[in-house]
């Protein structure tokens, strides 16, 4: 969010919540057995929208924004230019560490939720 905030806030707006989740799930007539959150790791090979939350040097390489549809359909060319130009200095200063320490968490970054038919 520190860098392309609109961008993010968009992408972020067109995630379905999990209360509409559950429901879709519900009227499709399943049940939620579980969920699993994920954390994004380094090793990852494809390079969707925070996959480089703690490689962000990724987000400076254009073929990997161009495939990312949050930047290819969601961003403002404004804003990634500046964003882009902020985290570049941040990376070259070192004040990166502290700007990814910020948004760190133990929530999971995604979830993965098993639907199944109730018996």
């Amino acid at each position: 969010r520190h860098y392309f905030p609109n961008m993010l806030e968009d992408s972020i707006a067109q995630m379905p919540s999990m209360p509409l989740v559950e429901g879709a799930l519900h009227q499709a007539g399943f049940a939620i057995e579980k969920t699993e959150a994920y954390e994004i790791r380094d090793d990852l090979q494809d390079l969707f929208l925070y996959a480089g939350k703690d490689r962000p040097e990724l987000y400076l390489d254009a073929e990997v924004r161009q495939g990312i549809s949050s930047f290819s359909n969601l961003a403002n060319a404004a804003e990634v230019e500046g964003g882009l130009t902020e985290l570049q200095r941040d990376l070259r200063s070192g004040k990166i560490e502290e700007v990814v320490a910020r948004y760190r968490h133990d929530l999971g970054d995604y979830l993965f939720i098993v639907g199944v038919v109730p018996r």
